[in-house]
This record gives C-alpha cells, structure tokens and sequence, in this order.
C-alpha cells in the first residue's frame, strides 16, 4: 500500500523507466515478429522477441537497451529482444536467481483506478561516492555500504574480536576457509556477523550476530596444509535478508584465469598493520599458473607447490594491490555477468604474505570455488535440484 508521500515518487520513478524504455527501442532493430528468436548485440545474449510490456523489467537503477524486433511500423506495444530465461544448471545457479531478485524491491502502481498495476523494479542497492584511500587491504578503498551485503566477520570468542572473514550463500550457511574454524589459541568460531561496514559507528543498525551451529571444513582439508582450504559455518538459525543482508552467488562454471580483474574485499584484521574499521575493496589481477608457482614456491605448508585444480593466484606485480592475514576467509568477487548489483564468488583468501612484507607488488594464494560446488551443494541444498 502506498501513501499519498510516496505515490509521486514512485510515479516519477515508473514515468523514468517507462520513458526510457521507449527511447532505447526506436533504434533499428531484427526484422522478427512476436516469438521469433533474435539475437541481443550489445550482451551478446540470445532473445526472443517479445512485447516491451512483457519483458522482465529492469530495477530502475540499470541500464536498459532493448532493440527493436521490427524494422518497420510503430505497434502501440512496441515488440523488442527479449533476452532468454537462462536454464541452470545446478541448484545454486537456480538460488542465484532467487538472490538477484531481492536486488530490487517491486512497486506496484496504478495509473488510474481502474488499470491494472504495472510493477515498477526500484533498486535497494545503496550507492555511496565515499572513495577513502586506505592501506589495509593493500591499495584498496572503502566499499560502499551494502555494496557488498554478503560479506561476514568471524568470532573466534564470545565478544567482538572477529579474525577471519566469510561470504553469506544461504539463510543459513557462510562459506570462508578451513584455517580461520579453529583458532590455535583461541579455539572455535562462535559467532558470524552479517550486514557489518564500519564496526566503529555503535549507530549502525544493520548488523545481526548469530551463533555458530556446526563448523564444516572439507573433508580433504589438513591443518598442517594449505590445500582445500575451504569450510561451511552453518548459523544457528536462518536469518532474514535485508538490503545489508543477502547471499552472494556461486560460480557456474570454472572461471579462465589471466585474463580477469577481479575484487577483493575484507577489514583486515591482520597483526602486521593497522586494521580497519571499515569495509574495504580493491580489485587485483587473476595470474597464470606459471606465475602463480614462480612467485609461491613448494614450503612446507604447500609442498607440492600450488596446485592449480583448486587454487590460483591474485594481486599485483607491479602495485601493493593485495589481502592481508585478517582477510581469510573472505571474497574474491566479479560482478555477476547478467544479474544487476549482484556478485559471484570465485575464490576464498587463503595464503598469503604478512601485510609488512608487501613492497612494490605481491601474489597471494586462493582457494578456487568452483571445484567444490558439489560439495557446497550437497550440504547446503541437500536433495534439491536445480528445477526444483
């Protein structure tokens, strides 16, 4: 329901959208009619043509290209590609499609009484031009508040000394790496904190604390190594998604390394420098496996060397773009390829070099994702299926 305050704002925002969807369909376009397939130049994504009033609308805050399917005439209900459902292929690309949707929040608005409400995607992603150099995550910047709502802080005790980071990838799971599950001194996690960005304002709201109810390392994961260093926290309870709370994606297929920049987030609680309050980001460069392996060679931890089923290497070679210690656990993100403000997770900070022995540029250690996708699922979604 909607008050007299808020109607004219959602009728500007839907007048916003609707305006230029037109404009974007007057370019020329297939010679197709309604249900014929076509092909989408600019996203390089199959489509169908289908009337504009049917085609999944975008949140507000997108982009929006849609061509023409007719060359010529100008129906009342102009028809455009459309760009195709796409199929997936497991249940977590099935819930990802579930997680971008809460990107958006749906109004439905009635022009006149007796019309049918048209819905009106309005995106609830915060945007923030706060740009706060910092040398946590080395080279990185402050992250816009819920730029990056998946993000998690872990507890090694019972009060607010958070360690190790994690990604939100269900109501009631946390993905981060074995290595941050048990603290040598400190002992098991306790609790996660979900929705986080700056720990130092006591004003924000947007933070929840959830005991821990099971630690889940892979089955392959050794303490005294750094392979499969990859682990499932399940919380205590399922928590309620909000703007600052919701899941992250995960991959749907390997991702070719050496030719990505991807994003790295986290507070970085490491010893070896000053720890931020605040949220942080920088984007790094994905590496080859050859020097992936010059620039961390066989020790005692890795001593079979990298191995590049299930691990790779980012940062920098010529800049101080990288993690820290306190980052375990946490993400390295690219943007999704087709759901607006939403991310896939591609790797897990696992390795890395102490923040003081950062010079003129350094390579870390990840843990792949992918690879362990079935076993993900099976823990997470146990006995669902992707049509389900």
């Amino acid at each position: 329901m909607f008050n007299k305050k808020s109607f004219p704002l959602l009728s500007v925002q839907l007048i916003t959208i609707i305006f230029g969807l037109a404009l974007a369909t007057t370019g020329q376009g297939l010679d197709g009619n309604e249900g014929d397939n076509c092909f989408i130049e600019h996203t390089q994504q199959e489509g169908i043509c289908t009337k504009i009033s049917e085609c999944e609308k975008p949140c507000a805050a997108e982009e929006v290209i849609f061509e023409r399917c007719q060359k010529t005439g100008r129906p009342t209900v102009p028809i455009v590609c459309c760009p195709k459902v796409r199929p997936t292929k497991s249940i977590s690309a099935a819930k990802c499609l579930e997680y971008k949707e809460l990107a958006c929040t749906p109004h439905h608005i009635r022009m006149t009484p007796s019309d049918d409400p048209i819905v009106s995607k309005v995106s609830n992603c915060a945007r923030n031009t706060v740009r706060v150099q910092r040398s946590v995550i080395i080279g990185g910047e402050e992250a816009q508040r819920r730029e990056f709502p998946h993000m998690a802080l872990i507890a090694w005790r019972d009060y607010d000394d958070f360690g190790c980071g994690g990604i939100l990838i269900s109501d009631q799971f946390v993905l981060t790496a074995a290595h941050c599950l048990n603290h040598p001194r400190y002992g098991p996690i306790s609790h996660v904190r979900l929705g986080e960005h700056d720990q130092s304002n006591p004003n924000e709201s947007d933070h929840i604390d959830v005991k821990v109810a099971e630690l889940i390392p892979h089955p392959n994961y050794r303490t005294r190594y750094h392979y499969d260093d990859i682990a499932l926290i399940k919380l205590n309870h399922s928590v309620r998604f909000t703007d600052a709370i919701r899941p992250a994606c995960l991959p749907e297929e390997p991702i070719s390394v050496g030719s990505i920049n991807v994003i790295a987030t986290g507070w970085s609680s490491g010893q070896q420098i000053e720890r931020s309050n605040v949220l942080m980001k920088v984007v790094v460069d994905v590496f080859d496996h050859n020097t992936c392996s010059e620039q961390n060679k066989p020790e005692y931890r890795t001593p079979e060397g990298v191995r590049e089923t299930t691990q790779f290497c980012a940062g920098s070679t010529t800049y101080i773009h990288n993690t820290c210690l306190g980052d375990s656990g946490g993400s390295l993100q690219i943007k999704h390829k087709h759901h607006y403000c939403t991310y896939t997770i591609i790797g897990i900070t696992s390795a890395g070099k102490a923040c003081a022995n950062f010079r003129d540029g350094s390579i870390s250690v990840y843990t792949r994702v992918y690879p362990y996708l079935s076993w993900i699922e099976s823990i997470v979604w146990p006995g669902q299926n992707a049509n389900e």
